[in-house]
């Protein structure tokens, strides 16, 4: 295999699978199991990518990506993503997403949340989304998509199942006591 052909430096680093963290030039405390599989990261420390492809071409650091492509050419920092292709190509800091092809619309913004299969955003630049059950998705900063097929599609939006049975727009300044 063609293993860390660009190690200059770094330590604490485990490396396999065909071209598995094949350019971790100074990168340390990195796991990289499958082929391709943190391949084109460089000074990037502390991640761990387990499937093929995992973590591929991202460059950000203190992330997990365990599943086929789950955050692929991402530019992620401290996420977390399992699932085929979860937070893939996303730029995101601190998300979490769970799931086949969790998170993967979400391009950019922070602190996140994606828990099922397609569990997603139609607002790709937006902070603080929470989408869980199949299909659901949040659109905008702190709204919350639960049930399969829920859709959130405003700011400060709580929705909850795939028919709009609960609507709770909570669009209040905060108070102080």
């Amino acid at each position: 295999t063609e293993n860390a052909i660009a190690l200059t430096g770094g330590h604490s680093n485990t490396l396999v699978g065909f071209s598995a963290g094949e350019d971790i030039v100074n990168g340390d405390r990195n796991t990289c199991i499958g082929a391709l599989a943190g391949m084109d990261i460089t000074n990037t420390g502390d991640v761990t990518y387990v499937g093929h492809e995992a973590g591929k071409l991202t460059t950000g650091g203190n992330n997990t990506g365990i599943g086929s492509g789950a955050l692929a050419g991402a530019g992620s920092s401290n996420a977390t993503a399992v699932g085929f292709d979860a937070l893939k190509a996303s730029t995101n800091a601190s998300c979490v997403a769970v799931g086949y092809r969790a998170g993967q619309v979400h391009t950019s913004g922070s602190s996140s949340t994606y828990i099922g299969a397609d569990a997603t955003t139609s607002v790709a630049t937006q902070d603080s989304q929470t989408a869980i059950g199949s299909g659901a998705s949040s659109a905008g900063t702190n709204s919350t998509a639960i049930g399969a097929s829920a859709t959130c599609s405003a700011v400060n939006q709580i929705m909850m199942g795939n028919h709009r049975s609960v609507d709770m727009t909570m669009d209040c300044p905060p108070t102080t006591i």
